[in-house]
């Protein structure tokens, strides 16, 4: 068992998610087992996360809204270990679900996305008639589901909701809601898009 005590809180937290030590502490975190688990607590005591690799893959369970919350979840998303819809005594589950290969993660606001779905379909005008036209390449966008990733067939909006279709689902959002999804690595002009989005949100007044 090794014993680390000079981490600063990232790394101890992501030693905490390896798994790979039980005992690890700092100033403010520290690390403890309980049955099949490893759990990362305050040095008040306060549970922050549990992570459990009783399974094929490692299943991590976070307190949402502490001062770490966000950080784990960075962390998290990094190792494509990615947020449930499942509370789970008032824990968030997250789970591996690796990002598909030449794929690049996007975490935004779901009227983001029908703004860049609308913008690439009105460059190709002959999708709007016909999406399956083999001369005219279609928007690649995987969706995150609890399914796991799907790719994203239509996006509709209205009565302030979005209103998008997988191949298995159709998943009704409000505009604001925020959403996981992938595109291909090369589409800068994905990119370009979400970085405008993500600024006018910044700019908004409090």
């Amino acid at each position: 068992m090794n014993i680390i005590n000079n981490l600063d809180d990232a790394t101890l937290i992501k030693e905490f998610i390896s798994g790979k030590n039980q005992l690890l502490f700092n100033q403010n975190l520290c690390v403890e087992t309980a049955l099949n688990s490893l759990q990362l607590l305050t040095k008040k005591g306060l549970l922050i996360a549990t992570l459990n690799e009783a399974g094929q893959y490692k299943q991590v369970f976070v307190k949402p809204q502490t001062s770490y919350s966000e950080i784990i979840h960075n962390i998290l998303l990094e190792q494509s270990i990615m947020p449930t819809n499942k509370i789970e005594h008032g824990l968030v589950r997250y789970e591996y679900n690796p990002i598909p290969l030449g794929y690049q993660i996007h975490h935004a606001e779901a009227h983001t996305l029908w703004k860049i779905w609308r913008q690439n379909i009105s460059h190709k005008p002959s999708q709007i008639q016909n999406p399956k036209l083999d001369n005219e390449k279609p928007l690649s966008i995987l969706m995150f589901t609890d399914e796991g990733w799907q790719p994203m067939i239509e996006i509709a909006y209205g009565n302030e909701s979005v209103f998008i279709k997988t191949c298995i689902d159709e998943i009704v959002l409000h505009l604001s809601d925020r959403i996981f999804w992938s595109s291909p690595k090369e589409d800068t002009e994905i990119s370009t898009i979400e970085k405008e989005n993500n600024t006018k949100t910044k700019l908004k007044p409090q």
